[in-house]
């Protein structure tokens, strides 16, 4: 019998996993299903259970924490508690950047990859 309260949906999509403890452990791995509240992510290194963690996903950043982490055919299946969502980083970042008064730091007028990583990571800074 299955005691889920909401349906899960099915997700092939690569993902990298760190959590936000010390020592900091990364992981990458595959989202294998989605729901409200919560990530199934097979792993092949196991992490803590109990621990918050990041989930990085194309231009998505997730909050959680780590239910459960079971071996699974060789691999691991964690399952998060999702707590908090941000998609659409890159708009993110030009929003930010024309609040600032910055340009875009690739010569094509988009962004570079190391101006949404600084954003992703928080380390983007006002400079004067």
């Amino acid at each position: 019998m299955d005691r889920r309260r909401e349906p899960r949906l099915a997700a092939n999509r690569a993902a990298l996993l760190t959590t936000l403890t010390e020592p900091c452990l990364k992981r990458s791995g595959t989202i294998v299903n989605v729901s409200g509240r919560g990530i199934n992510v097979s792993l092949e290194q196991p992490l803590p259970v109990d621990v918050p963690v990041r989930i990085d996903l194309d231009d998505t950043l997730a909050l959680g924490e780590i239910c459960y982490c079971e071996p699974t055919e060789g691999r691991y299946s964690v399952g998060i508690q999702v707590d908090q969502i941000l998609n659409g980083l890159e708009s993110l970042l030009r929003l930010n950047e024309a609040l600032l008064g910055e340009t875009p730091r690739d010569s094509s007028g988009g962004n570079s990859p190391e101006a949404a990583h600084a954003l992703k990571d928080g380390h983007h800074q006002n400079q004067k």
